[in-house]
């Protein structure tokens, strides 16, 4: 991921109503994901952190929180 699309992220994120971290709002963030087109989650807010109202299902979600 460019440092560019990370700044972006990061702006969106201090904007957005989220409270999961950082790494945890990018990890979610499906247009930036090589695993997208396959991914049964892909823009659902299951994908998205327990603490957040989501399900937690998103795989990157889980690589960043082990």
């Amino acid at each position: 991921m460019t440092e560019t699309i990370k700044n972006q992220l990061t702006e969106a994120y201090n904007r957005s109503a989220f409270r999961c971290t950082l790494d945890e709002y990018i990890a979610i963030q499906c247009r930036h994901c090589e695993r997208s087109e396959k991914c049964p989650h892909k823009n659902a807010f299951r994908r998205a952190p327990v603490i957040d109202g989501g399900l937690g299902l998103c795989p990157n979600l889980k690589e960043v929180t082990a």
